[in-house]
């Protein structure tokens, strides 16, 4: 059912690739309309996802609320909200997520006010504050 293509991989990290295919195993098995949770050996399985890795990925998908978890001997894992509500953004955050520039990429003193990366300048106020005027 899941088989990676190189092209993919390379795009994505191994723990991101290896969460969207449990959150599309989970979204699977609510679609069949089976409503009881699964679990992690299940998805293991089911994904081809190691399973001492697996733990790590549910535990953040988990922590994001993309699934839930239930404890007992009918516990498992399910989807924490509607499929269709969940985005590869959220699952790729919940377990990797994306870095963002928070400064300037070169560092160069001289260079900031040249590329508006400096925390006064216009780049860095909020659109609904008009810049002062000094």
């Amino acid at each position: 059912m899941f088989h990676s293509v190189e092209i993919q991989t390379k795009m994505l990290s191994k723990t991101a690739e290896y969460a969207l295919r449990a959150v599309m195993f989970l979204a699977e098995q609510d679609k069949a309309c089976d409503k009881r949770s699964s679990s992690a050996d299940e998805i293991a399985r089911g994904t081809q996802v190691p399973r001492r890795y697996l733990n790590r990925v549910l535990q953040g998908l988990v922590s994001a609320q993309l699934a839930e978890s239930r404890c007992g001997p009918r516990g498992g894992y399910e989807l924490g909200m509607p499929a269709n509500e969940i985005t590869i953004l959220d699952v790729v955050n919940a377990v990797t997520p994306l870095q963002r520039i928070t400064s300037c990429p070169l560092g160069l003193k001289s260079h900031t006010s040249l590329c508006r990366c400096t925390q006064s300048s216009i780049a860095h106020t909020p659109r609904w504050k008009s810049p002062s005027r000094e």
